[in-house]
């Protein structure tokens, strides 16, 4: 009997058709042996809906186009109950609980799903549990069944969210169309799509697709939802949608889709718009968001100790996501990141100064920047780092992401890593695409198909090792390009040590072992300590007054005598205070200059003044004590990421006031570095 893990299974099959068994597994993290379970258990229930094997030539899985054909048609005849799995459940519940047409009972939640009472209430703990990180109860009373009780706004919120884990699934779709065949509904997805296609040309309006895709399917589960709540807005913020260009379009859909005349719907509907929308600096006039990301971009900078190439393209880049950003988290719509652990993990140290830097943002939201928002920023600042190789550039290569400017950002990224001699541009829709001239490309890489008359290798926004590998593979195969030796059978390494130990974690050696092979030229680990590059003879104590020229000048003294950097990157770091203002002030008396590596730097490595007087780092008119320093940390960077461990260690240390204290009321280089040491300890 097939389940949710086999359509998945199949999927992959699918995406990864006439590949070697090895590579499959590998992808899917899985033995061999688990590999031919799966596949011998698909074959068998195959026989019996009469759909051709799958088959394997020359150690290649084979997928015929008839049994994909027959398969996506007899995927719809599943039975719920078979394909559901426990956790999936819950989101069930709650959007069948949301559209109700009549009281709801446990004996319609037991058809619904196939279970029996007992499993019927165990679920609905679970769904309780969920409901209250929303302010929703779920209550059963004789007279109204099973109801969703709150606020209006709340209640959406989980509706939008339980949309997005559906939609999740291999089987999202089918199973959002079997919620509305059990009260008898039909779905008006097409109309409304075609409706919000025809709007968007009007008001010439770019929305992103997989967000868009996901309002779309709530709008539909909103169509039929009955009796709902009265909305509530704040007066300001009432008054601030009613002046956006896109409440005109919101009130158009309320209209056309909904059939109402409500003033509280028109602004909630142009706010779910808002949060799908691709920033366009065009359309948006507005000062404050352009001063944000202007106040992010320097902030981060600082943080990081990176100065960004290609400053307008970044910023340009980096406004559009932050302004639909800007309503998901002003207006707590959830934006579930797929990518945010693997980004976290990825780019652990990086993520983290990322998330002091978008503190702009937090003050403008009133909000805590949520981790899969903070995730995608990453991947802007990400996509910016200096981490292309010297070398020639052989070919052209086109990639297309239509999931948006963040999704189109890591996919580009992570193919500039792996393919250094390839110069690539990127679109994020299908329709830019078509309009680019063949001959401005050698290759095409992209999420979705793509008919084109170069070589197309279909892909996803972010590779695991193992992938990466294979797509090196497949592109050496066709055009005259160096991918290295590693092309290490990971799963007959693991069967020669499995003859000599036992292995108790089979995945985590996997991904071990794909780690240390598959490492490419990128460090996100950050690389040294804090104190490995602040070393003692680099802090320096003095009691001289001087202005901040000057600070910086002594305080870059230690490293200019060491040869880690020459006179031209001392008059960098002026320029660039006096260019970006007092943003190197992180944190109360603490300041971190810097300049970018090719203006002086010889090797990497850090150096620290403690002041007796401060030094005023006040650069407008407006006068701030935290900004007259006490402590300056010179930042002498090779590249863009070795120095990223360190800096995490230092602004954890910046954090607590508490500590900066300890560090200003030390009296000799020895103390200070064994406090910092100590701090970090901690």
């Amino acid at each position: 009997m097939l389940n949710n893990e086999s359509v998945l299974f199949i999927r992959s099959l699918v995406e990864n058709d006439r590949r070697s068994v090895s590579e499959i597994s590998g992808i899917l993290h899985i033995t061999k042996k688990k590999f031919w379970q799966e596949l011998n258990k698909i074959n068998s229930e195959f026989r019996m809906m009469k759909i051709p094997e799958i088959v394997l030539e020359d150690e290649k899985v084979i997928f015929s186009e008839e049994s994909k054909k027959i398969w996506a048609a007899e995927k719809s005849n599943f039975r719920k109950k078979d394909l559901v799995l426990q956790d999936e459940r819950v989101y069930l519940i709650i959007l069948y609980t949301f559209i109700k047409a009549d009281i709801i009972s446990n004996n319609h939640y037991q058809e619904l799903l196939q279970l029996s009472k007992n499993s019927i209430l165990l679920d609905l703990k679970k769904v309780k549990e969920i409901c209250k990180k929303y302010n929703i109860n779920l209550i059963y009373t004789r007279s109204d069944g099973y109801e969703l009780i709150g606020e209006e706004y709340d209640i959406r919120s989980l509706a939008s969210y339980s949309i997005g884990k559906i939609l999740s699934l291999t089987i999202g779709e089918w199973l959002i169309n079997y919620i509305f065949e059990s009260w008898n509904y039909t779905s008006n997805k097409e109309t409304i799509n075609k409706v919000i296609i025809q709007l968007s040309k009007e008001y010439n309006v770019t929305f992103t697709y997989d967000r868009i895709k996901e309002v779309i399917y709530f709008f539909d589960f909103l169509q039929k939802r009955k009796n709902s709540l009265k909305l509530n807005f704040d007066d300001e913020d009432a008054m601030y949608l009613k002046k956006h260009p896109l409440y005109k379009m919101g009130c158009f859909i309320v209209k056309d889709i909904f059939y109402k005349d409500c003033e509280k719907e028109k602004l909630y509907i142009t706010i779910r718009l808002l949060s799908a929308l691709q920033g366009n600096i065009k359309f948006y006039k507005e000062e404050s968001f352009k001063e944000v990301t202007k106040n992010i971009i320097a902030r981060v900078q600082a943080i990081t100790g990176i100065v960004f190439e290609n400053p307008k393209e970044l910023a340009d880049n980096l406004f559009e996501h932050l302004v639909p950003a800007y309503f998901r988290i002003k207006f707590d719509i959830v934006s579930k990141n797929p990518y945010t652990t693997q980004i976290k993990g990825e780019y652990n140290e990086l993520y983290y100064l990322v998330e002091k830097g978008l503190t702009p943002l937090a003050e403008l939201t009133g909000k805590t920047i949520p981790e899969d928002e903070v995730a995608y920023f990453t991947v802007h600042f990400g996509g910016f780092l200096s981490l292309e190789k010297e070398e020639k550039r052989t070919y052209k290569g086109l990639s297309i992401c239509p999931n948006g400017i963040s999704s189109s950002l890591i996919m580009r990224t992570q193919l500039k890593e792996l393919f250094p001699s390839i110069e690539f541009s990127s679109v994020h829709s299908l329709e830019e695409a078509k309009s680019l001239c063949i001959e401005e490309y050698d290759m095409v890489f992209s999420t979705t198909y793509f008919q084109t008359e170069k070589q197309l290798f279909l892909t996803k926004p972010i590779l695991n090792k193992v992938e990466q590998e294979i797509l090196k593979t497949e592109v050496s195969q066709n055009f005259d390009i160096d991918i290295g030796t590693q092309n290490l059978d990971i799963q007959k390494l693991i069967k020669a040590i499995e003859q000599h130990a036992i292995i108790e974690n089979r995945k985590e050696l996997y991904e071990s072992i794909s780690n240390i092979l598959y490492e490419t030229d990128r460090n996100y680990e950050g690389g040294k300590n804090l104190t490995e590059l602040l070393q003692e003879d680099l802090i320096k104590f003095s009691n001289k007054k001087m202005d901040w020229q000057e600070a910086i000048s002594v305080a870059a003294t230690p490293l200019l005598k060491e040869g880690y950097i020459n006179e031209n990157y001392i008059e960098a770091m002026i320029r660039m205070v006096k260019k970006m203002g007092a943003y190197i002030v992180l944190a109360p008396k603490v300041a971190i200059p810097h300049a970018r590596p090719e203006e002086g730097v010889e090797k990497l490595g850090i150096s620290l003044l403690h002041l007796e007087q401060p030094v005023d780092f006040n650069m407008s008119d407006e006068y701030d004590e935290d900004k007259e320093v006490k402590l300056i940390f010179i930042l002498a960077a090779v590249d863009s990421t070795g120095h990223l461990k360190a800096l995490k260690q230092l602004s954890k240390i910046l954090e607590d006031e508490e500590n900066i204290t300890e560090l200003i009321d030390t009296t000799n280089a020895r103390d200070l570095f064994n406090k910092i040491n100590e701090i970090i300890e901690r």
